[in-house]
């Protein structure tokens, strides 16, 4: 399955029009200021493309309202798009990630996939960073807190 997955990177840097060695060497990619990154996780059998970005950490004063809608938007992934937030330990980071049986992704399914994820990374970004107008939902169309 590691090849496959060294395919659809392969395969996903050329449908973006970006270095495969490059990329391959990153696994990261920029797409609308988010920067993702990917990875295998697996064996020879079996395996996931994992796919994650970084959103920032909140405000200290922030911290447990933000926490407590990460937890809500986590049920059933109802905000979240198919995806999690977690927290790094750490740093307090939110991130926002996903996962995907690798044998069933193409380089072209791939830049479909990441098109949404950037899309509600963005939102929930700005949500962590207390950057979304007052009385914004947290994510377009997925979540909206009663």
């Amino acid at each position: 399955m590691i090849e496959t997955y060294n395919r659809v990177l392969q395969s996903f840097a050329e449908q973006m029009g970006i270095d495969p060695q490059a990329f391959a060497k990153t696994q990261e990619v920029v797409v609308d200021d988010v920067a993702v990154g990917l990875a295998y996780e697996g064996d020879e059998q079996v395996g996931d493309l994992l796919y994650f970005t970084d959103l920032g950490a909140p405000q200290a004063h922030r911290a447990p309202d933000v926490h407590r809608t990460l937890l809500e938007a986590n049920n059933l992934w109802a905000g979240t798009g198919g995806a999690t937030l977690g927290l790094q330990h750490e740093t307090g980071h939110v991130v926002l990630c996903g996962r995907i049986d690798v044998a069933g992704v193409t380089g072209e399914s791939l830049a479909m996939l990441l098109d949404a994820f950037v899309d509600n990374a963005q939102v929930w970004r700005r949500f962590v960073q207390d950057a979304l107008p007052s009385g914004a939902a947290p994510a377009p169309g997925h979540f909206v807190r009663a």
